[in-house]
């Protein structure tokens, strides 16, 4: 089985670190609104708060980012394509050749900077749901965090291995 690059742990920190300071922000805003009637030093819990959820934030983001990033993997067979992901909630893919539509190299802002691309994957029939780092998912096979020409390489694989088919 291959995996994403090391870097990409980074790809998968950053999003949940996003993810995390959105969730304590609403829980500090209901914190808020109920404290400023039974604390009169409302200003400095709102910075302490503020200071704790980001560095609980950023632990935890890295935790969670090391676990994703360990679970991510994925291989080309003679018939499919192979990618397995999840920490809590296990996920396995398995994508025949023959149902291959597309295939995407996206490259978001943070993963420019850190020199690696997505691979999407996309197949006839895929509905949206939920996607790697919490956007909406148009693709049924995400690889994410590869070297830039490793992506290349894995997209002409790809392309090779469907090569012939009506519609390509």
């Amino acid at each position: 089985m291959n995996r994403p690059h090391p870097r990409s742990f980074y790809l998968f920190w950053w999003s949940y670190f996003w993810s995390f300071i959105l969730i304590f922000a609403f829980v500090g805003i209901f914190l808020v609104a109920f404290s400023l009637n039974f604390i009169d030093a409302a200003d400095s819990f709102i910075f302490t708060y503020a200071g704790i959820a980001i560095f609980i934030s950023f632990v935890l983001s890295g935790v969670w980012g090391k676990l994703m990033y360990n679970s991510y993997s994925f291989e080309t067979s003679r018939k499919s394509l192979n990618v397995k992901w999840g920490v809590m909630r296990k996920h396995s893919a398995t994508i025949p050749y023959s149902r291959i539509q597309n295939i995407d190299i996206n490259r978001g802002i943070m993963a420019r900077i850190l020199n690696l691309s997505d691979v999407w994957v996309q197949t006839a029939g895929i509905s949206t749901g939920r996607g790697l780092y919490g956007a909406l998912r148009f693709s049924e096979g995400i690889i994410p965090g590869l070297n830039t020409k490793e992506a290349e390489k894995l997209r002409s694989s790809l392309l090779n291995k469907i090569k012939g088919r009506q519609g390509l």
